[in-house]
């Protein structure tokens, strides 16, 4: 599961998560905001994802990657904001 991927589908990454969240295996974790009608990649907490409900959701084998760019020095800080969630 890609999750701010579906914005660029033109789908809506909360319903394919319930749609999905059974079968999840791996966890592609980003944030997504929009500019100019376009989605684009932000930090965790400042995009349009629900994302922090889903993680809960899923089973505690599930792996979740961090999968956008990343200051170096905000690393720690996303990392430590997932591990908060779940």
């Amino acid at each position: 599961m890609d999750l701010g991927n579906w914005y660029w589908q033109k789908e809506d990454p909360n319903t394919t998560f319930e749609e999905l969240k059974n079968q999840i295996s791996i966890f592609h974790l980003k944030n997504i905001d929009f500019k100019d009608g376009k989605p684009e990649t932000v930090m965790l907490e400042d995009g349009k994802i629900e994302w922090m409900d889903m993680i809960g959701q899923l089973d505690d084998d599930v792996k979740v990657f961090l999968e956008y760019p990343i200051m170096e020095d905000e690393i720690a800080n996303q990392i430590n904001t997932v591990k908060k969630a779940k």
